[in-house]
């Protein structure tokens, strides 16, 4: 159940409470207005897209911080979904402004009258990290079917995960 706020609680304003918790998330979060561009930018998502002070990032259009093809998909399948369900999330691949890309997760939210409320993570990391496993998971499938050796393996179960053709 939602409380009504009572600023008294707290000391502060409802406002003030807001922009700190914004200000404060580890992702980046950015409110659009109705034309598109910046109109609130935390640190955070200043400084994936490389900007060193949120306020260089207000007035600025969303369209800076993507290339083509990615703008093309935004303009045809992101965001009519976003304005028909009201919100979106998925994958995206930003750009810093030295030109940079980096891999994110995206989630989309309408707000007052067609604005937007962005939140923004890097994950670089994880698709390296995945693209990384994926390689080494390949190589090594690579290595038990080319072994000299029959090679089995199985679970606590006893049953088989894996055999290789030297096994059969």
């Amino acid at each position: 159940m939602v409380q009504e706020w009572d600023g008294a609680d707290w000391g502060q304003s409802e406002s003030n409470v807001l922009e700190r918790a914004i200000e404060g998330a580890m992702d980046g979060v950015a409110i659009l207005g109705q034309d598109g561009r910046y109109a609130t930018v935390n640190q955070t998502h200043a400084e994936l897209y490389g900007y060193e002070d949120p306020e260089a990032m207000v007035g600025e259009s969303w369209q800076t911080c993507y290339e083509e093809p990615e703008l093309e998909r935004f303009q045809e399948e992101v965001l009519p979904e976003t304005y028909d369900e009201g919100a979106w999330r998925g994958e995206a691949v930003g750009v810093r402004t030295d030109g940079t890309e980096f891999e994110q997760e995206l989630s989309l939210t309408t707000f007052d009258d067609d604005g937007l409320i962005c939140v923004v993570r890097d994950v670089s990391d994880r698709v390296e990290r995945k693209e990384e496993l994926k390689s080494t998971t390949s190589l090594l499938s690579k290595l038990v079917e080319n072994i000299p050796v029959g090679i089995l393996a199985e679970n606590a179960d006893r049953e088989v995960l894996f055999a290789n053709e030297r096994f059969c």
